[in-house]
């Protein structure tokens, strides 16, 4: 774009047509534009490439990006054309019309995409989805943690001979604590590695997939996994919150351990 920009004469081709019609840049040619039922050519020189362009699909043939005023001192007059406006999200669209007469561009109509998007999002279909993804999702994030809960707990009756018979031998306290807590941060750390690598190998291998339609809107561009880092940030916060909790209960436990029970092989607390 900053190539085009600089060269008032430059245009910008498609990366395939390109390489099937054997073009490189710095090329020059000449091109025939057709609106209004006037024709106009002019020559014109390759400075730059694109594979994807918004509102542009391949299936509906080349797309050719030039300057428009280029354009318009080739053709020896002015057409109708339509102008991409960044925006403020609480912008009144109204006002804008209305601002845009008063720079002298008349503006037949305004299409607001953030009002489109806006309203595709207030489908009820689109919100029951969503909202089912959301409450599967939290559920089995509640559900690993509980489970993450009861396997130290459970684990710790099972074991409950083992770290009776190391207190009653002389291991302190801190040093039990130390022994619970390395446990369950090595089982939460590996458990939570394999997750994380097995999610994005499913997301990389699945989503990609599931792009389906019948119109060329639906299929291109080609879908793009992006990872959501913060809540997988928050998932883990969760379970550093439920590992603490785990461990701070375990080691209420050991402190209140009874040694003449627990050295008692066969017999748990």
């Amino acid at each position: 774009m900053n190539q085009l920009a600089t060269t008032s004469e430059g245009i910008l081709l498609p990366r395939e047509f390109m390489e099937r019609h054997i073009l490189n840049i710095g090329d020059t040619l000449n091109i025939s534009v057709r609106a209004f039922g006037w024709a106009t050519t002019m020559p014109v020189k390759v400075v730059g490439s694109f594979e994807y362009f918004p509102t542009w699909y391949p299936e509906t043939g080349p797309l050719i990006i030039g300057n428009l005023d280029y354009f318009f001192q080739e053709a020896l007059m002015q057409y109708p054309y339509r102008v991409w406006l960044k925006t403020d999200p609480d912008i009144n669209y109204d006002q804008l019309s209305e601002d845009v007469w008063d720079i002298n561009i008349g503006a037949q109509s305004v299409l607001a995409s953030r009002l489109r998007i806006l309203n595709e999002q207030r489908n009820p279909e689109r919100q029951g989805l969503l909202g089912l993804l959301s409450v599967g999702f939290s559920a089995a994030a509640v559900l690993a943690a509980l489970g993450f809960m009861l396997y130290a707990l459970f684990s710790f009756r099972r074991r409950s001979v083992e770290l009776g018979v190391l207190r009653a031998a002389g291991l302190s306290a801190r040093h039990m604590s130390s022994f619970v807590a390395w446990e369950l941060a090595f089982l939460l750390i590996i458990g939570s590695a394999a997750g994380t690598g097995l999610g994005i190998w499913a997301s990389n291998t699945f989503v990609p997939a599931l792009q389906i339609g019948t119109e060329m809107a639906d299929r291109v561009p080609p879908f793009i996994v992006e990872i959501a880092w913060p809540s997988i940030l928050r998932i883990y916060a969760l379970f550093t919150l439920i590992f603490i909790i785990a461990l701070m209960l375990l080691v209420r436990l050991l402190m209140r351990m009874k040694l003449f029970q627990a050295i008692k092989l066969g017999e748990t607390i």
